[in-house]
């Protein structure tokens, strides 16, 4: 799993870190595209209310 953030637009948001051959490593938030929809707009808001983070899993198409 990778702990990321969810934005006030309600965006799962994730931080990543890619290295190239030369060793230089570049970081970059990437927004993940969940399909969740089973909460309305004011339940998502209560929820994210109690919470300050999300867990999304990783997928491999994403690596």
């Amino acid at each position: 799993m990778i702990a990321g953030i969810v934005n006030a637009d309600f965006e799962a948001i994730i931080s990543l870190s890619i290295g190239d051959s030369e060793g230089n490593i570049y970081a970059q938030d990437a927004i993940v595209d969940t399909d969740f929809k089973a909460l309305s707009d004011q339940n998502m808001k209560n929820e994210l209310r109690h919470n300050e983070s999300l867990t999304v899993k990783a997928f491999s198409s994403l690596l």
